[in-house]
């Protein structure tokens, strides 16, 4: 039913935010508190002598009004909190939404600066879009989005993975048929598979290879078109997340990007 699932794509992308805002808690004295490598008060007297007023436009950020470490401390849990009332869902959730968006985006300048972080910050802003969802247990939307809507959102997801597949794949050649021997070990924190996968056959590793240009390059292009296409294109992405999620550590990444293609499965 076309409505659970972009009734589910709003409490998917609550789910990131307990997980993104959660993660940083326990990390105030490295990132964002003031005990971190590099102090918020120290960072904003640059930006200030540096930007002027056009720090407000390059920065955008709740911390101009306060970055005491009472505040630092406060907004991640405020955004577990916003996060979680996404989920329960209600009419009220689309502001809670809202409220993690302004946040997260007022830490990027404080670290938020990886693939996984980036994610959820331009897909936070594309779900204020959608329409609003239902209170649980009832896990629908109330209504349809607007087929402009519906096209953004699964072009975000088609469009980054058509990134990933061009950095990789233009220029390329035969020489680089082995290119994931080295992929196993130079990516974050190789789990024990990652080590294995390293070590494995180089025909194993070619096939695998080919898989991933299928997957990065062949079935984002499948997810324009509606029908057993947008399945296969889903199918397929999710089973490259699943494999690098289980070889290496990026972040909620992996997870939040099988997450955020479910919008692929209202075909």
């Amino acid at each position: 039913d076309p409505k659970l699932v972009w009734g589910l794509l709003p409490r998917f992308v609550g789910v990131l935010y307990v997980l993104g805002f959660g993660a940083l808690i326990p990390q105030h004295s490295f990132m964002p508190g003031s005990p971190s490598l590099a102090p918020p008060g120290a960072q904003q007297a640059r930006m200030r002598r540096d930007f002027g007023m056009r720090r407000f436009f390059e920065f955008p950020s709740i911390l101009w009004i306060d970055c005491s470490d009472r505040t630092l401390r406060a907004v991640p849990i405020v955004g577990v909190a916003g996060g979680l009332a996404a989920i329960l869902g209600g009419p009220y959730a689309v502001y809670c939404l809202a409220l993690c968006w302004i946040l997260w985006v007022s830490l990027e300048s404080r670290g938020l600066l990886f693939p996984w972080d980036t994610m959820l910050q331009e897909f936070g802003f594309l779900v204020l879009f959608l329409p609003a969802t239902q209170l649980l247990p009832d896990l629908h939307a109330t209504a349809e989005p607007l087929p402009s809507v519906a096209f953004m959102v699964r072009w975000f997801v088609v469009r980054l993975m058509l990134g990933f597949g061009k950095d990789k794949f233009i220029g390329a050649n035969k020489s680089d048929r082995l290119y994931l021997r080295g992929f196993f070990v130079w990516m974050p924190l190789p789990t024990p598979l990652g080590w294995l996968a390293h070590h494995a056959p180089a025909r194993l590793l070619r096939w695998m290879l080919a898989f991933m240009f299928f997957a990065e390059v062949i079935a984002p292009v499948l997810g324009l078109f509606a029908g057993p296409p947008r399945v296969i294109s889903f199918t397929v992405m999710s089973m490259l997340m699943i494999g690098i999620h289980a070889t290496g550590n990026w972040g909620f990444f992996n997870v939040g990007y099988i997450l955020l293609c479910c919008c692929l499965l209202d075909t």
